[in-house]
């Protein structure tokens, strides 16, 4: 994925043991402690994510993404379904008082922003999680419209916690009836050091980022996003946008016009 600013933050392990013999890890990081390390930080842990209570498609209907385990079969845009090959939990808390950094503040897709009834509910994603939108998978922070994908209003909420699981191969599956890619990779970049551990543990050393399922477009920090901008601005003059801008400026349009 493509990333801003990077951080490194230690989190506080919590375990939940479930009933059939595979469990869902959950980490929890308090959000101060968090902005502290961030300060003079290098490096980042923002893996794509859902946020808990997230409905994925499985061939028995939806379920919500906390409810998935190791080795159920999820519906992919092949049409096929998939087992989970790992499920990891986060969970963020922040004091009274304590703002979420837009680093953790969920982004939302309001109902019918991507195409009528998709998402059929209001869908929650982390800022890097990659939606696929005419062939081509885009991070939703990247899609910012101020009207129906916006910064989720998560200021009521003591805690955040996200959700995220890989195939045995990278893939797009549905949540809240959108398209959305599954995690590409667990690794020692992109993970906390628990979950590395322990899907080494499971599946041997990491390799490297499946392929992706689809081309991937994203912005490389502010200025590319500010210069897409203005691509999109004097489009109208002289078209040079590229795919994503294409892609954001119809959803920016169809919110205008009401879906």
């Amino acid at each position: 994925m493509l990333h801003d600013h990077l951080y490194v933050f230690i989190l506080q392990q919590t375990v939940q043991i479930w009933p059939n013999a595979f469990s869902i890890r959950s980490l929890r990081c308090n959000v101060a402690s968090f902005l502290a390390r961030a300060t003079g930080a290098v490096m980042s842990i923002s893996p794509v994510c859902f946020l808990k209570g997230t409905r994925i498609w499985t061939p028995h209907g939806e379920r919500k993404v906390e409810d998935l385990r190791i080795n159920d079969l999820v519906v992919t845009s092949s049409g096929e379904a998939k087992p989970i090959q790992w499920v990891w939990g986060r969970r963020f808390e922040r004091q009274y008082g304590q703002k979420w950094p837009e680093e953790i503040a969920p982004i939302r897709v309001a109902p019918s922003a991507l195409a009528p009834n998709t998402p059929h509910r209001e869908l929650f994603l982390s800022r890097y999680h990659c939606l696929y939108l005419d062939g081509v998978l885009i991070p939703v922070v990247d899609l910012l419209n101020s009207s129906t994908i916006t910064r989720g209003s998560a200021e009521d909420l003591r805690e955040i916690e996200y959700f995220h699981f890989k195939l045995e191969r990278h893939s797009v599956i549905y949540a809240e009836g959108a398209a959305c890619e599954t995690l590409r990779a667990v690794t020692a970049v992109n993970s906390d050091i628990v979950e590395f551990e322990e899907y080494r543990r499971l599946y041997g050393e990491s390799s490297l980022p499946d392929e992706p399922a689809a081309p991937m477009l994203g912005y490389n920090g502010g200025r590319a996003r500010l210069r897409g901008r203005i691509r999109s601005a004097v489009s109208h003059v002289i078209d040079v946008r590229s795919k994503l801008e294409i892609v954001r400026d119809e959803l920016r349009e169809r919110a205008r016009c009401g879906g």
